[in-house]
């Protein structure tokens, strides 16, 4: 199953900006990956894969809305992790099996959200560097 993960890209640069304004850089940094997970949660809980539905274009299936309503998500100092919880099908549902297709909603989440997830890397970057320049 995906689990795909928010990290900062350019760490070598953010330490340097940490070490020279660590508030104001890691504030940003958590800002950042607090509203990246949210777009991802939007699109979890927003688009839901109707039971007996096919195809890449989907959302989190939807039958009892376990799977919509059990992600957790994990934040650590530069990143931020989203996944299905105790769920025990979450895996079979994702990935499939032998007799059922897959419905793979983390990847289309992930595929749908990244435009937005980089605009939003982007803007916590010129923060920074807007932050340090003063």
């Amino acid at each position: 199953m995906a689990n795909f993960t928010i990290k900062v890209k350019g760490l070598i640069e953010l330490q340097r900006a940490i070490k020279r304004n660590p508030k104001t850089t890691i504030r940003e940094i958590q800002n950042f990956l607090v509203r990246g997970i949210a777009k991802y949660k939007s699109q979890i809980n927003s688009n839901p894969w109707k039971v007996g539905q096919s195809g890449r274009k989907r959302g989190v299936p939807v039958d009892t809305s376990n799977l919509r309503q059990l992600h957790q998500t994990i934040f650590e100092k530069y990143k931020a992790r989203i996944f299905p919880r105790n769920v025990k099908y979450a895996r079979w549902v994702h990935d499939g099996t032998r007799v059922m297709r897959e419905r793979p909603w983390l990847d289309q989440a992930k595929d749908d959200q990244e435009p937005k997830i980089n605009e939003l890397a982007d803007q916590m970057l010129k923060n920074i560097v807007s932050a340090l320049a003063k």
